[in-house]
């Protein structure tokens, strides 16, 4: 059986746009195209080119504009060594453009954790005002994304989600077949006070695009998974689901990222558990301002591979860093910081794997777009019909009550103090029942109750 290899480029966190970065930029750009060709030796050719966020410093369309051309200028020179990958992105932080302070969906949904209203409506309603403020924040992205292929950008096709950057495809070659999926982690982070564990991944977010995950990941050969924050980002809670329900051990054989602009690769099993295998990118361009003033300028890039021969599995990676001379002069080399199997790259032996190759989970190259409206079963009873599987089909769920369903005990005792003597309208919903008494009230109960006692 002859070997199959699936071979990328990772980039991630360019900042395009930075403040100060143009003529860096200009000086370090040369230093990777000069690079490319070896590593191309090394590594080529590459099926996809991929990018884990921060494309961009601000969101800014003329920002977004500038980035583009840099592809383009990327594309060209690898272009020039015959290799002509597809393209893959997901947003980083720096790719969305944060509300108004005074956004009133903002400001609840920077509660997320503590509001399930605000999670509910969210995560069922298309049209509520919180998934709205949050498109809005990754717009220009979107519109940037989908004016690539004109600009001559080649992207992966793929099948969308309801959130930009949430997307599912796959690569065939040789009766193998690579999954990849991309989830956007960073559509919570609207404002500069977010930290480790405040962001979220909603389950939702990939079930949407692949109702059988499972059963999808199983039929390919190898997957890859792809956000831009470290899981560390996520909140506690979400952690938990995510390792179950997202990205379980053994379900993907690597997840890419980087949002923390130096490398760092890991492969972990915990009590025997199928290994969990990530590589966190260092920054493409990383412009870090130190508190004496100083900066500290981190650049690098990388190469992938998996690869199988026979039942036998592979992963390499091939991590660059930009060196500078005691001289000054610098260049792109092999990351040392790495132990470098063969002096420049890493290899890890992954577990074997037999694709299931079952009819329910098999598509055709791209994903259907049916998986985002799956076509209702028809239904037919019959005798043999249960009779909860019947009724089961008329159950309407009720959406959440407001929040001033939750209005507590203590919040209308501060009310029936305020009122004294005067009246309060309260507006509810159908099924709220709500009674604040007055002093005078209680006063008139009270010389009630004493009459009725005499």
């Amino acid at each position: 059986m002859s070997d199959t290899s699936f071979r990328w480029l990772h980039l991630s966190d360019l900042h395009f746009g930075m403040k100060g970065q143009a003529p860096l930029w200009s000086n370090l750009k040369h230093h990777l195209y000069d690079d490319l060709p070896l590593l191309f030796q090394q590594s080529g050719p590459w099926d996809l080119v991929i990018f884990s966020g921060d494309i961009v410093q601000k969101g800014a369309p003329e920002e977004f504009h500038g980035a583009t051309c840099a592809l383009k200028e990327l594309y060209g020179k690898i272009a020039d060594l015959n290799c002509y990958p597809k393209f893959i992105a997901v947003p980083g932080n720096h790719d969305l453009v944060r509300p108004d302070e005074k956004d009133m969906s903002a400001m609840l949904l920077k509660d997320w954790h503590s509001r399930p209203e605000v999670r509910e409506q969210f995560l069922t309603e298309p049209s509520s005002p919180y998934r709205k403020t949050v498109k809005s924040s990754l717009a220009n992205y979107q519109a940037w994304y989908e004016s690539l292929s004109d600009a001559g950008i080649p992207l992966l096709e793929t099948t969308f989600g309801f959130l930009p950057g949430d997307q599912v495809g796959c690569i065939e070659r040789n009766g193998k077949q690579l999954g990849i999926v991309g989830l956007n982690s960073t559509w919570l982070q609207l404002n500069k006070d977010s930290k480790l564990g405040d962001l979220h991944v909603d389950h939702l977010q990939l079930s949407t695009i692949l109702p059988d995950a499972e059963g999808w990941c199983r039929d390919n050969d190898f997957n890859l998974l792809i956000t831009h924050q470290p899981v560390e980002w996520l909140s506690e809670r979400n952690l938990a689901t995510w390792k179950k329900e997202i990205a379980p051990p053994g379900r993907f054989d690597l997840h890419l990222f980087g949002h923390m602009h130096e490398p760092l690769s890991s492969s972990l099993s915990i009590m025997g558990s199928s290994a969990v295998t990530i590589f966190q990118s260092p920054s493409l361009f990383g412009l870090e301002h130190l508190a004496d003033g100083s900066s500290q300028r981190i650049h690098g890039y990388s190469a992938g591979a998996l690869s199988n021969s026979g039942s036998d599995r592979q992963l390499r990676i091939w991590p660059r860093t930009y060196m500078v001379s005691k001289a000054g002069q610098g260049r792109m080399t092999p990351n040392h910081e790495f132990i470098l199997d063969d002096n420049v790259s890493t290899i890890t032996s992954l577990p074997r794997k037999i694709a299931t190759k079952s009819t329910s989970a098999i598509f055709a190259s791209p994903i259907s777009s049916t998986a985002l409206n799956p076509k209702a079963e028809e239904f037919v009873a019959t005798s043999s019909t249960e009779p909860q599987e019947v009724l089961g089909r008329f159950r309407h769920h009720l959406l959440p009550p407001g929040p001033h369903a939750f209005v507590r005990k203590v919040e209308q005792d501060t009310a029936v103090r305020a009122l004294d003597n005067r009246c309060l309208w309260i507006v509810a919903d159908w099924g709220l029942r709500v009674r604040l008494e007055t002093h005078a009230d209680r006063a008139s109960r009270r010389v009630s109750s004493m009459t009725d006692a005499a």
